[in-house]
């Protein structure tokens, strides 16, 4: 006993300083001056060094809120003060997690089994399945159910054009990427398909039954879901500001066919509420139950992970390991307002702050953890080499990008880049953007075990997972919206497919100007019928083919753009109608330039041959790519 006892005071005696001073210099979050101090040391110095202009937190402990505070102005042309317990703004996707609870409460009561097919729920409108294993409200929740996601005609700016959720839903299309349940395929639809549920399981509109169920007995007074505001709620709404020539304008108010997806309104304090109710076993703080226990605790527990020990999905919610703690995470992203919610449910803790910012958030939650829980930071590693990680090298992009429509272009911007280091780590960074995985900059990781990888200064985990044959086939984030991202081949690489469209916009250049130079140089020559013909022909396959490149972009984004939400997120336009038609046209015109070059083979001259068999193998070439983009016809749905 006494040789334990000394082994012991020994440990304690040789611990690291380091460590002994940061376990005993804590802060309590009983301190509440402290806990505002902190806050506002946080905001001032995030807000001057973002430029953005406001930021708004709660924190809640218990039962209690412990701590909330809005930073400059809500309204600010108005100079109005962002205030936490009164100021409603678009929480965007956090809306899910709401969703969730809403339908979790309807499984509570028996109404909906979370492993019976949604079809057996759903009245209005049926969804078709690809796969023999039934679609469940279990792969909804977890965000499992396999839909690719394209964005095309979510949102509006004309409020008289508000589709309702069962009027979207019969508009819209069901495309499956992988079976139910395989792997995360993050994306709206899951939500919108909760919501269905709830409308057609409760014969009450998703708004009604939400407020009914939640908003009203937790008491938040400043939430909603209609998206046309009372007079009341336009006094306490907090406009959105976008940044236009340096200065912030005041943002049109934008519109949504899919409520339970991202239409929640909602301040400060009244989120507080909600995750009061989820962190005491579903009771409001004055002890009115609103879920039972153990549906909370379903809730709040892992329900699907690519990797054993790797950052999961909770129902609702994404899991999220830091310091040492187990935290839930909801995030939420409107046009302007980039919002975060996270739980901690063993330490009864939950934080949730709003702003303008897409980086304040997770550089809040880091802050608070190192300020209030910290820990001496250890690395665990497997000694590999690069011949160990080499097979991992490659390009990825998410699972559930749109291979149906012309949004498929949204991937020439979304891969992870993933590349083996001499040292045995790997390094995993976005191409240009990552909006699913949780990889906002290049992050070097280390083989912490078979097949999952650690961030050595990033609290980011992904697993890879191979075939029968050992070829890595699929890269698993721990972060962010944990998704899953394909390897993708030789000819899917990015990089390629970036190369050949230069090539295919620099040919069509090069081959105008040089059509142009010619017809200057023989204006005054006579021309054979046929050889005037084709010359026309060439002109109008080159015009237009040039001219489909150059406003695709202009066409499916910019053009009917309004209030920072691309064209094609609000419908189909007639612009692109336009666009689209454009490669018709000249595949028409390149099968009478075909006719023509045959009929009148064997009488030209070799320069002639070889430069009309390049010419027809590019243009061949350029529509086989187009139809691979999905840009070659009319691929709206």
């Amino acid at each position: 006993m006494k040789v334990k006892l000394f082994i012991c005071l020994a440990l304690f005696l040789f611990m690291p300083g380091h460590y002994i001073a940061a376990a005993a210099s804590s802060p309590s979050l009983q301190d509440h001056q402290k806990v505002e101090a902190f806050f506002d040391e946080f905001f001032e110095k995030e807000i001057k060094e973002q430029g953005i202009p406001n930021g708004i937190v709660s924190l809640v402990q218990g039962d209690q809120i412990i701590f909330s505070k809005g930073y400059g102005y809500g309204d600010l042309e108005k100079k109005a003060p962002f205030d936490p317990a009164s100021s409603s703004f678009r929480v965007a996707s956090v809306t899910k997690f709401l969703t969730a609870a809403g339908l979790m409460k309807l499984v509570q009561e028996g109404k909906v089994s979370l492993n019976k097919d949604i079809n057996t729920y759903l009245r209005s409108v049926k969804v078709p399945n690809a796969y023999s294993q039934p679609l469940t409200p279990y792969h909804l929740l977890t965000h499992t159910d396999g839909f690719q996601e394209d964005s095309i005609g979510l949102k509006t700016t004309n409020s008289k054009d508000i589709k309702s959720l069962m009027a979207y839903l019969r508009g819209g299309s069901f495309h499956q990427v992988t079976a139910p349940g395989t792997m995360v395929t993050y994306g709206n639809l899951a939500s919108i398909l909760q919501g269905a549920i709830i409308e057609d399981v409760s014969g009450e509109s998703y708004e009604t039954y939400m407020t009914k169920q939640f908003l009203q007995p937790l008491h938040m007074e400043h939430s909603y879901f209609n998206q046309v505001l009372t007079e009341e709620q336009k006094k306490h709404y907090v406009p959105e500001y976008i940044k236009s020539n340096g200065q912030y304008v005041k943002n049109k108010m934008i519109y949504s066919h899919i409520v339970p997806a991202g239409e929640l309104k909602a301040s400060a304090n009244d989120i507080a509420q909600f995750m009061i109710m989820l962190l005491n076993g579903g009771k409001t703080k004055n002890g009115k139950s609103i879920l039972d226990q153990n549906t909370v605790h379903q809730m709040l527990s892992q329900a699907y992970t690519a990797h054993p020990n790797m950052p999961g999905v909770a129902l609702g919610s994404f899991e999220h390991f830091e310091n040492s703690k187990r935290a839930l995470i909801r995030d939420g992203q409107s046009e302007v307002f980039q919002s975060k919610l996270v739980l901690w449910p063993d330490q009864k803790l939950g934080l949730f702050v709003s702003s303008y910012s897409e980086e304040l958030a997770d550089h809040l939650v880091s802050a608070f953890l190192d300020y209030y829980f910290p820990v001496e930071k250890t690395e665990k590693k497997i000694l590999t080499t690069k011949e160990d990680v080499v097979k991992f090298e490659g390009m990825y992009n998410y699972v559930q990008a749109s291979d149906t429509t012309f949004a498929k272009l949204q991937t020439l911007a979304t891969p992870l880049i993933v590349q083996a280091n001499e040292d045995g780590t790997i390094t995993v960074r976005p191409l240009f953007i990552d909006p699913f995985g949780g990889v906002t900059k290049a992050v070097k990781m280390a083989k912490v075990e078979e097949g999952l990888f650690k961030g050595i200064d990033d609290e980011l985990y992904i697993s890879f997972k191979e075939d029968a044959k050992g070829r890595v086939t699929h890269l698993f984030s721990g972060s962010g919206y944990h998704s899953s991202f394909e390897k993708l081949s030789w000819y899917e690489n990015i990089k390629l497919q970036i190369g050949l469209l230069i090539f295919f916009l620099l040919f069509f250049s090069a081959a105008l100007i040089h059509s142009g130079i010619r017809a200057w140089r023989r204006r005054k020559q006579l021309l054979e019928k046929n050889t005037k013909k084709m010359r026309r022909l060439e002109g109008g396959i080159i015009a237009g083919n040039l001219t489909f490149l150059l406003l695709l972009a202009p066409a499916v984004a910019f053009i009917g753009m309004s209030s920072g939400v691309p064209a094609y997120v609000q419908g189909i336009t007639p612009y692109m109608k336009v666009e689209f038609t454009i490669p018709l046209i000249t595949t028409a015109l390149l099968a009478l330039y075909i006719f023509n070059t045959v009929k009148d083979w064997q009488n030209r001259s070799f320069s002639f041959k070889l430069y009309y068999s390049v010419f027809l193998c590019v243009n061949i070439g350029f529509y086989l790519f187009l139809y691979y983009w999905r840009w070659y016809g009319y691929w709206f749905n």
